[in-house]
């Protein structure tokens, strides 16, 4: 995968860790060597945010609007680590 993305071994293994981010660079290179479309991994990723959300739209004191910016914040470290470990 490292090979074909032309990124190192051990800058994916840290992406994948957690240990670093992707650039939108490297995300296009793995997408690329996974046969897959940036576009699509980021619709995949918005629609498992909005499902987790909507669980939570209606609950609590707070307006819903701030409640989801709140889990979007607090998600997407999650959400990039489950898109690298599918990568």
């Amino acid at each position: 995968m490292a090979d074909a993305a032309r990124v190192s071994v051990q800058y994916l293994s840290e992406i994948e860790r957690g240990r670093k981010e992707a650039s939108s660079e490297v995300l296009a290179a793995v997408c690329s060597a996974l046969g897959w479309r940036v576009l699509d991994l980021l619709d995949d990723v918005r629609a498992e945010l909005s499902a987790s959300s909507t669980a939570l739209v209606g609950a609590g004191p707070e307006p819903a609007s701030r409640r989801l910016e709140s889990v979007d914040r607090q998600r997407a470290p999650q959400m990039h680590a489950q898109v690298r470990l599918a990568a």
